[in-house]
């Protein structure tokens, strides 16, 4: 009995004692609140009445293959013992051919009426238990909070990215702390799970379409970028906050997470996924809507990929439109399958598989069932960049970009920030650049530093262009402009024009160093000067807020 309500099973004559189960302790004496023996007597009778009409209900666990018309026969004899067919499908017109080709099922078939097949189909037709008495009850669908039963502010964290599930910090195991799914799963396999309006996340879906996206995989070295189990398959390219209060604290803003590369050099960094039903009461996709997003969330995302947390700043999960704008997202539909004994007993099962098998597309999905535009949420591969565009441009805004103060057929963005913004390519393929750079010329443009500063360009000396093996010039230029192997006058020289530095003249005439702050420091044309140097990560103290790193081509 408290295994029945611990995996969820709902109706009120077996919630009302809940909390009576909890306070079992198994291999010692029950410890019970009831004041004598025969009102906990009548207490278990009336549980033990209330499981009865339970099984009753739900007879048999049946398999979920999705095979329309499909028959499962007796080993022994090869007799037909049941059939099986996706309920969407299910009515007398597809029923009496395959229950009369077995003629155990055309006896017990030849006195329904086409009418009664229906019923059958549907659920509506009751058979009489003589023996009881009574009718077979419909089961009522379980409260979304029985899912956890940790409450509403768990739930609710979760879906925002948070909880132990989410950062891994569970008292014992996460087979152990989140045991309940897997168990619980079997239940929503037969009983609708309601949709938990509660949650603000899922409160008024207009486009009748949820969205969840991971960011993270949990493994035994804590939660990791995707690499494992399920493919990252989304760039994200922004999220407007005030479309999510809740989940991210704040009453507006905007966040843009695409760097502007173009789109054969994204990288892909979440792994989404989502549904959408129609409205319509009886279909499978509204019907079982609450049961996909178990699916889709804590059963196969977390607890058997164990893909865990959101993009910062947006839900983990929840209604598409308080979710952030991104690339693609794959697409899951519940399908519901009646299984017919011979007896003409019937049970259902609900299946999940992809919304379809060659496009499986959120998008195109939500606009087949639901008649929803979500792609202003799902803008498709490659249009991050676009995304970002027509977001800030009724607001006059536009993104910065490296290419405004060089020309592409004569330079390579290394790293900028700011206006001048451009992702850091890394060690590894600056160390290319240099290598195929004709003229191995750096330079660093500063549209916020004082004059003598906005165009600087490092050149090594003749004998001196091959870096030495392990000296990283890059991080020299944005974070520790030091000595070795890099003194002026020793390894290379400093220029205030391209035109200089091709024909080595007028080089600058001082440089000092500091293993904190990164070019050019306290260099100058002529003497020290201040504040001038490039500061990539945290801190202050310099002008130069504004500004890029370029490798002549």
């Amino acid at each position: 009995i408290c295994f029945l309500l611990r995996v969820g099973i709902n109706f009120s004559s077996l919630l009302t004692n809940y909390n009576f189960c909890e306070k079992i302790k198994f291999g010692s004496p029950i410890v019970t609140t009831f004041s004598n023996i025969e009102q906990l007597r009548k207490k278990m009778n009336r549980i033990f009445s209330s499981t009865a009409l339970l099984l009753l209900a739900q007879s048999s666990v049946i398999t979920a293959a999705s095979i329309r018309g499909s028959t499962q026969t007796n080993n022994n004899n090869n007799e037909l013992t049941e059939i099986k067919v996706e309920s969407s499908q299910c009515s007398s017109k597809t029923l009496r051919p395959l229950l009369e080709n077995s003629q155990h099922f055309k006896e017990l078939v030849s006195s329904y009426s086409d009418e009664a097949l229906d019923e059958l189909c549907s659920g509506t037709h009751q058979e009489q238990d003589t023996k009881n008495n009574r009718q077979l009850q419909t089961i009522e669908p379980i409260p979304f909070n029985q899912v956890t039963t940790r409450g509403y502010q768990f739930d609710k964290n979760y879906f925002d990215g948070g909880t132990s599930w989410n950062d891994g910090m569970y008292h014992v195991s996460k087979e152990v702390d989140a045991g309940r799914i897997p168990q619980i799963e079997s239940a929503l396999s037969k009983t609708p799970l309601e949709w938990p309006e509660d949650i603000v996340n899922f409160k008024s879906c207009n486009f009748n379409t949820v969205m969840c996206c991971f960011t993270h995989s949990q493994g035994t070295e804590g939660n990791l970028p995707l690499t494992t189990n399920k493919k990252a398959n989304a760039d994200v390219c922004h999220h407007d906050m005030e479309t999510s209060r809740q989940a991210s604290h704040t009453r507006n803003g905007l966040t843009i997470y695409t760097d502007g590369r173009k789109a054969e050099l994204s990288q892909k960094d979440a792994f989404c996924t989502g549904f959408a039903w129609s409205g319509v009461a009886d279909d499978d996709d509204t019907k079982y809507r609450a049961n996909t997003l178990f699916e889709a969330s804590f059963n196969d995302a977390f607890y058997k990929n164990s893909l865990v947390g959101g993009v910062q700043g947006a839900p983990m999960c929840g209604c598409i439109e308080q979710m952030p704008t991104v690339t693609k997202s794959e697409c899951v539909k519940p399908t519901s399958v009646t299984t017919i004994s011979t007896s003409l007993q019937v049970t259902k099962a609900i299946k999940f598989g992809p919304c379809d098998e060659t496009n499986n597309d959120l998008s195109a999905y939500a606009s087949k069932v639901a008649g929803a535009d979500v792609s202003h949420k799902i803008v498709g591969e490659g249009q991050c960049t676009a995304a970002v565009d027509k977001l800030l441009m009724p607001m006059a805004l536009k993104r910065g970009t490296a290419w405004w103060y060089a020309e592409k057929e004569n330079w390579t963005p290394i790293v900028g920030t700011n206006d001048l913004h451009y992702p850091d390519i890394g060690p590894s393929q600056f160390t290319k650049d240099y290598e195929a750079s004709s003229t191995k010329i750096i330079r660093r443009v500063c549209k916020s530093c004082r004059r003598s500063h906005r165009n600087i360009y490092y050149r090594r000396l003749e004998g001196k262009e091959t870096l030495p093996e392990g000296m990283d010039l890059l991080n020299m230029l944005k974070k520790s402009w030091t000595q070795t192997n890099n003194e002026m006058g020793v390894d290379f020289e400093l220029y205030s024009s391209y035109d200089d530095a091709i024909n080595r003249v007028n080089a600058w005439e001082f440089c000092n160093y500091s293993s904190s702050k990164g070019f050019p420091f306290e260099c100058g044309p002529k003497s020290q000067t201040t504040q001038q140097w490039t500061l990539y990560s945290s801190g202050s103290g310099t002008y130069a807020k504004d500004m890029a790193f370029y490798m002549s081509v």
